[in-house]
């Protein structure tokens, strides 16, 4: 929502769309073998009375709709903190952490065991014997670790706890760049030279060559561990004498995991560097900041390691204990660049002010506003409005009149999603109600996001007149929604074989967008209503509208579609012995307003007095029948030798198999006379 409208009757939004169906999940792939691994771990030792920290890590070979993982209840421990049960979809590849605290209740409290259920697969077990307790985590087991580390230290296998730093300042070099994301059209800068007036001063002693690496993570509100994707990292120096100043040896980007590794040189006045690694939520892409442009960046530290001698140096796992939300909110804005950057839109940078009175987006500052809630409990509010950006940057998004009496409050203009308001509404904040609902479904799986009230798969009843239909915003989102679906839920009310899983790809709808202008004007270049996305199709999908106007039908907003009819079917011989083959002549005509896109079959038949019908032959019509065409052709058919004797009528079906959408699905057959089959 712009900032006029984030007021909005969210209870009355929500429970609008309370009865819509869930998303639909891919099928399971068949597997030798279960498709999810589960194992545990722990670096803790355990010790009777004391809270060990337990980890549990998901790896998934396939694509499946369910998983369920479960801890089997252990008789020598109490689970005093951290899901012991977990029920979802993975993709192929995707890895899920979770973080338990558990007591051993004795000397000898037993191993843990845990499992994951697949649908029709078989059961994944594990088992954690105390005696594999205090060893290395396993998604540490690639890192380089530390001379200290390998002569037995527990120094790079702890989970770090980082804290925020509100409006933290540390010293700039002189020459510092922001890292830019990979693929970004700036030249990126991952590893930056250190400068530091300590070194002009010559006030430190020879640097040491460091190659520090570790991962910066999250816990999200399910307990699920989560990665903090490009967001920059930097390697500091701490000067134990404040008025100096610390060193930051280097400055990068996480990966898509949150890992990160930074090549630097450091130095000390009188021993090694004291080390530590700072994440700030910035990037070329997007910025976290609490509630205020002028505030400063959201930033976490870790602990420091005294006295680096050098070479490779991890921090392990980091895991932000503050503001998490806002890593949230960076990591959704980091969803949304990225999936624009598959159609090769490079978008402008985005401020996120968290937390806010509101959820909107302002144009003129490019900042998303959020709510405190909003990050685990409003993803696809977060993506919406980062549709109103994208159509802002992009495209076009003519700023509506909130103000009509439709949502408002005192003083609060608003807009609700299945309520007709304005016309420029349902253009603005639907699109974006599209985007919400596809990225969070795109996305729900691998973040976890849960229920959205973005769901646009089956609508709820609308009352609203015909012509309203095109003003209410929850209606064009639902066309978008099933422009690019692959799941057919046939609520239209136009009869029979409509369909509504076109599966358009994001590219194919954004081109349109992108490239279809639609009036002369110089100041409207891009599509701004759903009439004007119809004419966009029409010249950049000829191909496929017929299948583009069923969509727009079903949700009650007639576009023009062929009606294909038999016009003419020559009458049958009076006697038709069996087996017999006979010439038949029939004309079919497209008595609709739209080419033909498909090519389509007529299917002749004998039926009986009890109407069941005996195919005696087809014929085909070629794809793209202009609309006030006829097509007139004659083909040999056969009476089956099986049929039983008795009197016929003969009957011709235009598109017998349903591959045209068309106006008017009832008048596609004609009869002609009797005939005795003997």
């Amino acid at each position: 929502m712009f900032p006029i409208c984030h007021i909005v009757k969210k209870i009355a939004r929500e429970a609008a769309v309370a009865g819509a169906l869930a998303f639909l999940c891919a099928p399971v792939e068949a597997h030798i073998g279960s498709p999810v691994k589960v194992s545990l771990a722990s670096a803790d030792a355990p010790r009777r009375g004391e809270a060990a920290t337990i980890y549990v890590v998901l790896q998934s070979a396939a694509d499946v709709n369910q998983a369920e993982y479960a801890l089997v209840p252990p008789a020598g421990w109490q689970v005093i903190d951290g899901p012991t049960q977990w029920t979802g979809s993975l993709k192929a590849g995707q890895r899920m952490e979770f973080q338990m605290k558990a007591i051993p209740l004795s000397d000898d409290p037993g191993a843990l065991q845990a499992s994951v259920r697949v649908p029709n697969q078989p059961e994944s077990k594990t088992t954690l014997r105390t005696d594999r307790m205090g060893g290395q985590f396993p998604e540490k087991a690639g890192l380089e670790e530390t001379p200290a580390a390998k002569n037995g230290s527990r120094y790079a296998e702890e989970v770090i706890e980082a804290t925020f730093e509100p409006g933290a300042a540390l010293p700039e070099p002189a020459n510092a760049t922001e890292p830019i994301l990979p693929g970004q059209p700036e030249k990126q800068t991952t590893v930056l030279e250190a400068q530091d007036a300590k070194s002009a001063k010559g006030q430190r002693s020879a640097a040491v060559s460091i190659n520090a690496s570790g991962r910066f993570t999250y816990l999200d509100d399910n307990g699920v561990r989560r990665p903090v994707r490009f967001a920059t990292v930097e390697l500091w120096n701490e000067n134990p004498f404040p008025s100096l100043g610390d060193e930051r040896c280097a400055k990068g980007i996480t990966d898509t995991n949150g890992n990160f590794t930074l090549g630097a040189s450091c130095g000390d006045l009188f021993d090694g560097p004291d080390l530590f690694v700072r994440l700030v939520l910035s990037n070329s892409v997007v910025e976290v900041k609490p509630d205020n442009v002028f505030a400063g960046t959201y930033t976490f530290r870790s602990s420091t390691k005294q006295d680096s001698p050098g070479g490779n140096v991890s921090f392990g796992t980091l895991t932000l204990t503050s503001n998490k939300e806002a890593a949230q909110a960076h990591n959704i804005i980091m969803r949304a660049h990225d999936f624009m950057a598959t159609v090769n839109e490079g978008m402008s940078k985005v401020t996120v002010l968290w937390p806010g009175e509101g959820t909107f987006y302002t144009p003129v500052l490019n900042t998303i506003t959020i709510e405190p809630e909003r990050p685990f409990d409003g993803e696809g509010d977060i993506y919406h409005e980062y549709g109103h950006h994208i159509l802002i940057t992009k495209a076009e998004s003519p700023i509506p009149d909130y103000d009509n009496g439709v949502c408002d409050q005192p003083d609060n203009p608003g807009h609700c999603i299945f309520q007709p308001e304005k016309g420029v509404i349902s253009w603005t904040e639907g699109w974006p109600d599209f985007f919400g609902a596809l990225m969070q479904a795109r996305h729900n799986a691998e973040d976890g996001y849960g229920a959205t009230r973005y769901q646009f798969e089956t609508l709820p009843t609308v009352d609203v007149t015909a012509a309203e239909r095109d003003n209410v915003e929850g209606i064009i989102a639902g066309i978008l929604w099933d422009l690019t679906d692959s799941a057919n839920d046939d609520q239209g009310e136009q009869g029979p074989g409509r369909r509504d899983n076109f599966s358009m790809t994001f590219a194919q709808m954004w081109n349109v967008i992108k490239n279809f202008d639609p009036s002369d004007s110089l100041l409207h270049n891009h599509p701004t209503s759903i009439h004007e996305l119809f004419a966009g199709f029409q010249e950049l999908q000829s191909g496929n509208i017929n299948k583009i106007a069923e969509i727009y039908r079903e949700h009650g907003i007639n576009k023009a579609q062929p009606d294909l009819t038999v016009t003419a079917l020559e009458n049958p011989p009076t006697q038709l012995p069996r087996g017999t083959t006979f010439n038949l002549s029939s004309t079919v005509r497209n008595e609709g307003n739209e080419r033909v896109n498909a090519g389509y079959t007529v299917r002749f038949q004998l039926i009986n007095s009890a109407n069941l019908g005996f195919t005696i032959g087809t014929r085909t019509v070629a794809a793209n029948m202009a609309a006030g065409t006829s097509n007139t052709a004659a083909v040999n058919v056969t009476v089956p030798g099986t049929l039983t004797p008795g009197t016929y009528t003969l009957r011709a079906c235009v598109d017998a198999f349903g591959a045209v959408p068309e106006e008017d699905e009832t008048n596609n057959c004609r009869d002609s006379a009797k005939t005795t089959v003997q």
